[in-house]
């Protein structure tokens, strides 16, 4: 599912609208994009979420999600990097897919794939961006190794994933079902709701 690039410039922009109100600085900085074309291929840097992603930004404010620490190109290049070391390290045997979905997006991979561009991690669980073809391109996963499927897809894209954000950080739901966005002190946290 490709993002529409206006539906997503509304709701990055209003995330920013409510970050900055809550005194978080959301100023644009200098980035290094030169580290993610030497890393990614060009057809998941053309990917309209990737694209959008890094070229506004994104991860300027770390605690954007609660479990998970944004990613700057630099950061993605590396646990990308790290990915693909841990598996080469491993004895672990992919396994094959029990579906007819393997390398597309959203379905099966036995492995780290580099089409899956993280944009966020903690310890290990990584939100990546699914650019593999197929009618899920651009979805958001959660990556935690060994291998990925339909049930790793958190948000079906990057704008889904910005229209629950946004409804979190105005107080009108939560993220992730759990999430409640906490502003003091120009920081922005999370509360498991309950």
């Amino acid at each position: 599912m490709a993002d529409n690039t206006a539906a997503l410039t509304a709701s990055w922009d209003s995330i920013i609208d409510i970050l900055t109100r809550n005194g978080i600085d959301m100023t644009l900085t200098s980035s290094d994009d030169g580290v993610l074309r030497e890393w990614y291929d060009e057809s998941s840097l053309a990917d309209p979420a990737v694209r959008f992603w890094f070229a506004e930004q994104c991860w300027r404010c770390a605690t954007l999600f609660p479990s998970t620490a944004t990613l700057d190109p630099a950061r993605s290049v590396a646990i990308s990097r790290l990915w693909v070391q841990v598996e080469e390290d491993s004895d672990y045997e992919p396994e094959s897919s029990v579906t007819d979905e393997e390398d597309l997006a959203g379905g099966w991979a036995g492995r780290y794939d580099k089409r899956l561009v993280p944009i966020a991690d903690q310890d290990g669980a990584t939100l990546v961006i699914d650019t593999r073809p197929g009618p899920r391109q651009g979805c958001v996963s959660e990556y935690k190794g060994a291998f990925i499927d339909e049930s790793d897809v958190r948000w079906r894209s990057l704008a889904e994933l910005f229209t629950e954000l946004r409804t979190a950080l105005t107080g009108n739901g939560l993220f992730a079902n759990r999430y409640a966005a906490v502003f003091g002190d120009g920081r922005l946290t999370w509360s498991v709701a309950g």
